[in-house]
Order: structure tokens, then sequence, then C-alpha cells
């Protein structure tokens, strides 16, 4: 089965690199524009992975990602953000984000990021860990 991946950022010129890096690597792609959008997309289409930039529109990066999870959201999200400082970092992650990718990263740095969220999840679920 194909994964899914949301890609949320305000940025079209990065949603559509994204989006041709990720079908080329065998993803199933859908993007938004801001939070808000994402959010639903999120909720309804039900992807693996979510890439969210913490600063799109409407709805924050750090506030889709507290919705997502408050809505019970499965998908693993990747936070990008171009202010890669710990704080933020950390904030993200203890809002229940898996990784932080600090822009700008290359295509092979995103790719590793979510080989790595795959595996975690393969072996989670082998474990019967929730």
């Amino acid at each position: 089965m194909t994964a899914k991946v949301l890609v949320i950022d305000d940025d079209k010129g990065v949603r559509d690199t994204l989006s041709a890096v990720l079908k080329e690597e065998g993803y199933t792609v859908a993007t938004s524009a801001d939070g808000q959008d994402g959010l639903q997309r999120a909720l309804d289409d039900e992807p693996q992975f979510v890439l969210c930039d913490l600063q799109v529109p409407v709805v924050d990066g750090l506030e889709f990602l507290e919705r997502y999870r408050e809505s019970d959201g499965k998908a693993l999200v990747v936070m990008m953000g171009q202010y890669a400082d710990a704080d933020v970092a950390l904030e993200a992650m203890r809002r229940g984000a898996y990784d932080w990718l600090p822009k700008p990263f290359t295509a092979s740095e995103m790719i590793l990021t979510l080989r790595k969220a795959k595996v975690r999840e393969r072996f989670r679920e082998a474990q019967g860990v929730a």
C-alpha cells in the first residue's frame, strides 16, 4: 500500500517541490496552503504522514498540531520551519510532532525522515504499541 503524505505550506513552490519529490519516491501526496484547510484534509483523508510548516496562515503549525492531536489524528507529523531554534522544535515535539526539519533541508533529509518514521511505525505495530 502506498503511504499518503499531506504537505501543509503556504509557499506554492515548496508544496510543488515536495510533492514532486514525494511522488517520485512512490508516495501519494495531497497539499494545503493553510493550517485550517490542512487540518480538515488531515482528518478527512487520514494520511500516514503530515509535513507541516510552522508558519502557515489561518491556523499556524503548532496550533494545527495541537488541534490535530485533540481530534485524535493518527498521522506522524513532521514540522518544518525557517526558525530552527531549540525552543520551537521542543515545543513541537511536546505537542506531538514526530520530528522537526529545519528549513532549508534537502530532499534526501526529508525522505530519510519519512523512512525512519515508517520503520518506527512498523516496529510499534509489530510490538502491539498504540
